[in-house]
């Protein structure tokens, strides 16, 4: 017997990867992920704007719930944004908790959606709006939603770009989500 078949240790030069040979691998890798990463970015981006929708649906719900009691929507007037929909959780409990904007995280933190209500006295009207997946970036031109004024959101006004998102672009796409009590996207 020869020593190197009595050694099941020893390899034959043959066997071995070579370095070219891992360099390819390494390459095809490369390129499959860099095709493949965008498209888990827009997935993200998609479940991000179905989440906000579906959000929205409820709260516009419980909005609808608060008017049957109360024979008007919360006011949006002299009120920070986030205390706003606070009636719709206390005293009654239309909702468990207000639900936070996917889109609105900045510098750390959360906020929920941002509400207007019109007439500012006795509310007949209401607008629920959401960053969108631009988060709100510089956009133009701005278009205003469908029977709706900016006074809406009142102290908003320099915050919010008013442009109906439009999923067309994916990941690129600019514009705010938004849901009002009586015109629907």
């Amino acid at each position: 017997m020869d020593s190197a078949s009595a050694n099941p240790v020893t390899r034959r030069g043959g066997d071995a990867f070579t370095l070219i040979e891992l360099l390819v691998v390494t390459a095809i890798i490369s390129i499959l992920t860099s095709i493949a990463m965008p498209h888990f970015l827009e997935a993200v981006t998609r479940s991000n704007v179905t989440r906000a929708k579906g959000d929205m649906k409820a709260v516009a719900n419980a909005l609808e719930m608060y008017r049957v009691d109360w024979k008007a929507y919360p006011q949006a007037v002299l009120v920070f944004s986030s205390r706003r929909l606070r009636p719709l959780t206390t005293p009654s409990r239309f909702l468990e908790s207000l639900p936070e904007d996917p889109f609105s995280e900045s510098e750390g933190r959360s906020r929920t959606y941002s509400y207007g209500a019109m007439d500012l006295r006795r509310a007949d009207r209401f607008l629920l709006a959401s960053r969108g997946p631009d988060r709100n970036g510089n956009t133009t031109p701005i278009e205003f939603y469908p029977g709706n004024k900016p006074g809406l959101f009142i102290g908003e006004l320099l915050n919010f770009r008013y442009m109906i998102y439009s999923p067309t672009n994916g990941t690129i796409s600019r514009g705010d989500l938004y849901q009002a009590s009586d015109a629907t996207p």
